[in-house]
């Protein structure tokens, strides 16, 4: 089984691999278009309000943050935030 990732860009030129937030790899399976996305560990993360708020524009819905960002930024929110919603697009 060959699980070497396929082109990681969007139509746009967007890197799906690489957080928005920190410019570094995201560690996203489903982003990396590898055979066993449904395992990656954004699959079994919630995303409130405030992390995705968190994405650039230009970059929501196209590319995951990595789970350092994610950490980081529910760090500073509430344990009951409202809202939360799948990261991948």
């Amino acid at each position: 089984m060959d699980t070497k990732p396929v082109e990681p860009k969007d139509e746009a030129g967007v890197d799906q691999t690489t957080c928005p937030i920190c410019r570094q790899p995201n560690q996203c399976a489903y982003a990396a278009k590898l055979p066993d996305a449904n395992e990656c560990w954004c699959m079994r993360e919630s995303f409130p309000d405030r992390v995705l708020n968190s994405v650039p524009a230009e970059y929501t819905g196209r590319t995951c943050i990595c789970k350092s960002c994610l950490q980081a930024i529910k760090a500073e929110t509430s344990p009951q935030l409202p809202g939360s919603t799948p990261c991948c697009p």
